[in-house]
C-alpha cells in the first residue's frame, strides 16, 4: 500500500541519503557510459534513469529521481561532456576574472565575496544539483556577471 512505501522512507535502516546517492551516482554513470559526448539531453534524466536502475538496484532505493544529486554529473549526463567542459571553461573565466578582482584595493571585498559564493554553490553541487533550482540559479548569474560589473564591462543605466 501507498502507506507502507511513505512508512519505509523513514523506518528502513538501509535508505541512508548516502546510500540513496550512491544508487543515484552509480546509475547516472551507467547512463553517461552509454552517452558520453552529447548526454541523454536536457531534462531527460529522469527518464534515463528509470529505464536503467531497475538493471542495477533491485529494487531501487528511490524510484522517481529528477536530477543526479550531483551539478557535474547531471551536466554531463544531461549535455554530454560537451556542456560538461563549456560549464567547467565558464567557471575557469569567473575564477579568472575574480582573480583579477583581488588585485584591486577597491574591487577586492566584492571578489572575496563572490569567490565565496561561488565557492559554495560549486561545493554544494558535489552533493546536489544547485544551479538547477530557479532561485539559486538567479544567484548563480548574478556572481557569474559580478567581475564584469565590477569592471564596468556591462553598461548599466
Amino acid at each position: 500500500s501507498q502507506t507502507k512505501n511513505f512508512a519505509e522512507h523513514f523506518t528502513n535502516p538501509d535508505r541512508t541519503s548516502a546510500a540513496v546517492r550512491y544508487q543515484i551516482w552509480r546509475t547516472t554513470w551507467e547512463i553517461i557510459k552509454h552517452h558520453p559526448l552529447f548526454g541523454v539531453g536536457p531534462n531527460n534524466f529522469e527518464a534515463a534513469y528509470r529505464a536503467t536502475i531497475p538493471a542495477l538496484f533491485w529494487p531501487p532505493l528511490e524510484w522517481l529521481v529528477a536530477k543526479a544529486h550531483n551539478l557535474y554529473l547531471n551536466l554531463w549526463v544531461e549535455t554530454g561532456i560537451l556542456g560538461l567542459l563549456s560549464f567547467l571553461m565558464l567557471v575557469g573565466l569567473q575564477i579568472r576574472g575574480l582573480v583579477r578582482l583581488l588585485s584591486q584595493p577597491v574591487q577586492r571585498p566584492h571578489a572575496i565575496i563572490a569567490f565565496a559564493s561561488l565557492l559554495a554553490i560549486l561545493t554544494h553541487g558535489l552533493l546536489d544539483t544547485p544551479y538547477f533550482k530557479n532561485d539559486l540559479a538567479l544567484i548563480a548569474v548574478f556572481i557569474f556577471i559580478l567581475p564584469w560589473l565590477a569592471r564596468g564591462e556591462i553598461k548599466t543605466n
